[in-house]
């Protein structure tokens, strides 16, 4: 009984310790418009953002969304961002 219980509690563990890591390295050949970075946040709906001197970057794992001052933007030079208490977020110009 003793074994099982302990058979039981390392499975468990084992399988709340399985995580999976990827790490992608994004350049400019991946769609960036510069291959500097000054910050990066996700939002609540899972886009990753990315800070440029060339502008914001709204990627979701596949596709590269530049905003700059055409599409509003004050500024192209994004200094980084930060989340608000409901979620919004914010660049640092």
């Amino acid at each position: 009984m003793k074994t099982r219980i302990l058979t039981i509690l390392f499975l468990l563990t084992c399988s709340c310790l399985y995580c999976q890591v990827i790490l992608e390295h994004l350049t400019k050949k991946d769609g960036l418009p510069s291959n500097y970075t000054s910050g990066i946040i996700q939002d609540n709906d899972g886009y990753i953002w990315i800070a440029t001197p060339k502008g914001a970057v709204r990627y979701d794992g596949k596709t590269m969304k530049t905003y700059t001052v055409e599409d509003g933007l004050t500024t192209n030079e994004i200094a980084g961002f930060f989340k608000d208490g409901i979620g919004r977020i914010w660049f640092n110009c």
